[in-house]
């Protein structure tokens, strides 16, 4: 996925779930979940593999970039310390790539519209920042990759449990 930070105005957006070297070859880790499907290990995983719901750090070799590329992700149990957490999630539509334009367009309108559902509060008046995992040219081709994952995240860290309906 990479990464592309849209501004102070603005949320912080993350990008496109490549993951093609992993899970093209088969190596890319799995989260370790329950029955219920709520994660019970940290680690770090394929980024492909998150749900609504997971809990995550994001953490990439360089935040000051305008964009990143993320093959894997590090999640934790929720009621561990996190600063992320995944909140909805959309495909975009169509049989050919949009553009990065498009789909950053896309993302940002559907998590932010998402936000509010979430946290409880618009995302304009709340301390609490989203990004957004969308799909790369590349794995849109190579994965078969549509989905827009929205990921609600804490700047301050220490996040214990859930985001939702944090109204701050």
């Amino acid at each position: 996925m990479t990464a592309v930070t849209v501004g102070a105005s603005v949320a912080l957006a993350l990008g496109g779930c490549s993951v093609i070297g992993d899970a093209l070859a088969g190596d890319a880790a799995q989260p370790v979940r329950d029955a219920s499907g709520v994660i019970t290990e940290e680690g770090d995983v394929d980024a492909m593999a998150l749900r609504i719901g997971d809990c995550l750090t994001l953490d990439w070799e360089d935040p000051d970039a305008e964009t990143v590329e993320v093959w894997t992700v590090h999640v934790t149990p929720c009621k561990a310390a996190h600063e992320s957490e995944a909140y909805a999630a959309t495909s975009v539509a169509g049989d050919s790539y949009p553009g990065e334009d498009a789909v950053l367009d896309q993302s940002e309108d559907f998590c932010m519209s998402e936000f509010a559902s979430f946290v409880g509060m618009e995302w304009e008046s709340s301390e609490l920042d989203f990004t957004y995992l969308y799909p790369t040219v590349e794995s849109w081709k190579q994965l078969d990759d549509r989905e827009i994952l929205c990921i609600a995240n804490d700047p301050a860290g220490g996040v214990v449990g859930s985001l939702a309906q944090a109204q701050r």
